[in-house]
């Protein structure tokens, strides 16, 4: 089988060389222009910087970036490569039909949730917020919707109550490869079939930087899971004076009767203790400006008694996914 396959970061690297040592026909490898426009691209390749490129071109495959899709060239190269299936792993642009056209099977794609719900680019940051015991990643079939298409299988994680989004997306690298392995061979001989998305249909949303605002009237928990969600990029923050300040871990702590939301209750080296809600958070880990923040200045940066002003959460319904929106099914 001949495979155009679509990727940008560590999962589709291991995906990639999973494909080549099991001896499959990789034609082409598509992946992002060098200046990634995607949030989510940038944020994993902060992370992590993917060997995808160094792999391609230590196995000679033609290696692509087209800006559009669409475009003429692309589209030409695309029909030149006679592939059979375009597979793609969190490449994070939409294929149109114009693409998917060009191989006779269509396009597989891996999306990290279990679909139908957390359409869209936050996926794994969604259900961290959320609180959900699991996430997952689906193999499914693409057609012109975004994560529409008809599932060819689904891949439970258990999600960890001190999980980050950097933990959930290592677990999924270590798991996609045999999956994506066994669904190609599946569509190979005819025995897997894609079935019709059924169930609740919600939508995954980037996280905006209000939301990254911590609203110190939130209870800890809250606070604690968008920290994960956020962690280790963009991180989750407070100002210190007029400094946006990241907080990439925190525990929670108990509060102190009579302090107000936000109040900064200790700052030294063992952390910053803020009030919320119903408790209080340590916060111990900092960054600001790109740099972490030596431990031995946060009582520099954070003085006791101040009062750290607040994001608004007020609009968001927690016991509904954090108000994220069901989509039309």
């Amino acid at each position: 089988m001949r495979i155009i396959y679509f990727g940008a970061e560590v999962i589709a690297e291991r995906c990639l060389a999973a494909l080549l040592k099991a001896g499959h026909d990789v034609v082409g490898v598509v992946t992002l222009p060098a200046a990634p426009s995607s949030s989510l691209q940038r944020l994993l390749q902060r992370l992590r910087p993917s060997g995808l490129e160094a792999l391609a071109r230590r196995h000679r495959l033609p290696l692509v970036r087209p800006a559009k899709l669409r475009s003429p060239d692309f589209l030409e190269w695309l029909e030149r490569q006679r592939p059979d299936l375009l597979v793609v792993s969190i490449y994070d642009k939409i294929l149109p039909p114009e693409v998917l056209a060009m191989a006779r099977l269509g396009g597989m794609n891996l999306h990290p949730s279990l679909l139908p719900r957390w359409r869209g680019p936050a996926p794994v940051a969604r259900a961290i917020l959320s609180g959900e015991s699991e996430t997952g990643f689906t193999l499914h079939m693409m057609d012109e919707g975004v994560d529409t298409g008809p599932i060819l299988s689904l891949h439970r994680i258990p999600l960890q109550p001190e999980d980050t989004l950097l933990d959930v997306f290592d677990r999924m690298a270590d798991a996609a490869p045999a999956a994506m392995l066994e669904a190609i061979a599946g569509l190979e001989s005819g025995t897997l079939h894609a079935v019709k998305q059924e169930g609740v249909v919600t939508g995954a949303p980037r996280i905006t930087f209000a939301e990254g605002h911590l609203d110190w009237r939130a209870p800890a928990e809250h606070l604690l899971r968008m920290i994960r969600a956020c962690h280790p990029q963009p991180g989750a923050f407070a100002f210190a004076g007029d400094t946006v300040t990241a907080i990439l871990e925190a525990d929670p702590v108990p509060g102190r009767p009579g302090a107000v939301p936000g109040e900064v209750l200790e700052a030294g080296p063992r952390g910053v203790v803020i009030q919320s809600g119903d408790g209080a958070l340590r916060c111990r880990k900092l960054r600001q400006q790109g740099q972490l923040l030596p431990p031995k200045d946060y009582g520099r940066i954070f003085n006791v008694g101040e009062v750290v002003p607040s994001g608004d959460w007020s609009q968001l319904d927690l016991s509904a996914g954090l108000g994220i929106p069901e989509l039309a099914r």
